[in-house]
């Protein structure tokens, strides 16, 4: 199974819970910061807070505002540096 494959996959779970409003109150995503893993939480967020008809659209002021990383309800937190840790500060 491609990544690609398993992003759709999760994509779909995390649209059918909300669909039954019963998402979870958290969820990890573990990968490269830049790539595929970045681009799965843009578009499960912007599932999220989506506006538009199908979602995501990833044209409506939400969808735009967590593509730029500046939604107001949307803490991003990553690996500031080559160590690729998280500091608790963070």
């Amino acid at each position: 199974m491609s990544s690609d494959d398993r992003c759709a996959e999760a994509l779909d779970r995390i649209r059918h819970g909300l669909a039954a409003d019963r998402l979870a109150h958290a969820y990890l995503v573990v990968g490269p910061p830049r790539g595929v893993a970045r681009e799965f939480v843009e578009q499960a967020i912007a599932l999220l807070f989506c506006e538009g008809r199908t979602q995501p659209c990833g044209q409506c002021r939400n969808c735009e505002l967590v593509r730029a990383h500046n939604h107001p309800d949307v803490v991003w937190v990553e690996p500031q540096s080559k160590l690729r840790t998280i500091s608790i500060d963070a």
